[in-house]
């Protein structure tokens, strides 16, 4: 896994920033939820064969107030069929990073049947988290960790990185999506979900 991410999740360079990645993986069969320090989480393998009911997921939570929601990714778990492939162990480590899927649903829409069928978001066909068996970054998340890393500290009112957040959620928690303008790429509020 340690190769395969390397391998899959590639810097990005732009006006001198740099947008890299650094997961490690390590397997530890004792550890526990609450043993885990700031910035591990904990996957747990299931021998269950991935299907319709069993669905790899990151438990996350989120926290409705007054005037705002914050979407949590959470820092644990499942990847079912003993995470054999790859892929889903990424796209899920991803989400713990703060990325959301970014595909509709329809599995439990009427007449759709039991089979798992997912459309893509605008703009992130193919993309890592959006497409089984994709390991392609939008350029949306690489611009969009530089602007969490750049203006961070205002909009999350600490230094350090919003661990086991969702980064590409707005304070409604709509996604936040890209849209081209006439001045280049820009950060745009949507009601996708």
């Amino acid at each position: 896994m340690n190769s395969y991410s390397s391998e899959n999740l590639k810097s990005e360079t732009k006006d001198g920033v740099t947008v890299s990645f650094g997961i490690n993986y390590k397997y530890d069969n004792s550890k526990k939820k609450s043993e885990l320090k700031n910035g591990e989480n904990l996957l747990k393998f299931d021998k269950t064969k991935e299907d319709d009911k069993h669905i790899s997921e990151i438990a996350g939570k989120t926290e409705a107030k007054k005037d705002f929601v914050r979407t949590y990714s959470g820092n644990t778990g499942t990847v079912y069929s003993s995470g054999e492939n790859n892929f889903s162990v990424l796209h899920e480590s991803l989400h713990l990073l703060g990325l959301s899927d970014r595909y509709d649903d329809f599995r439990n829409e009427p007449g759709v049947g039991i089979d798992r069928w997912n459309k893509a978001h605008k703009g992130f066909e193919n993309d890592i988290m959006s497409t089984f068996g994709s390991t392609i970054m939008n350029k949306f998340y690489y611009q969009l960790y530089r602007y969490l890393g750049e203006s961070g500290s205002k909009i999350f009112n600490s230094d350090t990185f919003p661990m086991n957040r969702a980064i590409d959620r707005d304070n409604k928690g709509f996604l936040i999506t890209p849209y081209e303008g006439k001045k280049g790429f820009h950060i745009n509020q949507s009601a996708d979900n």
